[in-house]
């Protein structure tokens, strides 16, 4: 194995799958950078193995393309890679609600995503979506009331998704809640699956049960914010 198709290998394994225009974007360049390294490096040896090793990494990019998008734009791609044991537990994500409108007083971008996965997977993967549900279903409703007591405000609701990490071992969702009324709130609630252990991971589980994190994390984000009220 050569040093670009340990790259590959590590791009495949590391980076998360491009679910939105953005990550497609990077996942693209550092693909292209890869292949181009590679290029630059068979500058001057026999053409015949040089296109040899051009080809097979042509096929090796187009492969971790294929690994790393088709699950997240086919639910039938990702179920028969869950059957392929070497990629592990595949995890997917779905919208199942999608709303978008505005008028002159109210604004609505919505995506309520769902995840969907290995069988080995299903406990943390319904406890999850069962939250995720529960949570957007409050915060739209609120919406809803909102504007039907105040029809004439300004306010608007903006609710999007992000998978900050899929590998072999881990994955992250980021849900993203946006309130918009004179001034906006935001808040971003992050899931976690641990691949290996089969387990929702919550930041509780990385202290110890008697260690309140809470308080040292409060104290520690006012002073933060006192020195930068300080210095503006």
């Amino acid at each position: 194995m050569n040093r670009t198709d340990r790259r590959l290998r590590h791009l495949l394994k590391n980076t998360p799958p491009p679910v939105d225009s953005d990550s497609a974007a990077h996942f693209d360049r550092v693909l292209r950078r890869l292949t181009a390294d590679s290029d630059a490096a068979d500058a001057g040896k026999a053409d015949g193995p040089a296109r040899w090793r051009i080809a097979l990494r042509v096929a090796a990019a187009a492969l971790l393309a294929a690994l790393v998008i088709l699950p997240n734009v086919s639910p039938v791609i990702a179920q028969a890679m869950e059957e392929i044991p070497l990629l592990g537990s595949v995890v997917r994500v779905i919208v199942v609600n999608r709303r978008q409108w505005s008028d002159d007083y109210h604004h609505e971008n919505v995506e309520v995503p769902q995840i969907s996965g290995d069988s080995s997977l299903s406990e943390p993967i319904r406890d999850i979506n069962a939250d995720v549900q529960q949570l957007t279903d409050a915060v739209i409703a609120a919406y809803e009331k909102e504007i039907a007591d105040v029809p004439d405000a300004h306010i608007g609701l903006d609710i999007q998704y992000s998978v900050v990490t899929n590998t072999e071992d881990w994955f992250t969702l980021r849900l993203t809640v946006c309130h918009i009324a004179g001034s906006g709130t935001t808040e971003e609630h992050f899931y976690h699956i641990d691949k290996r252990r089969r387990a929702i991971v919550r930041l509780s589980d990385l202290f110890s049960e008697d260690f309140d994190y809470v308080s040292v994390f409060t104290a520690e984000v006012k002073a933060q914010m006192e020195q930068r009220m300080a210095q503006d």
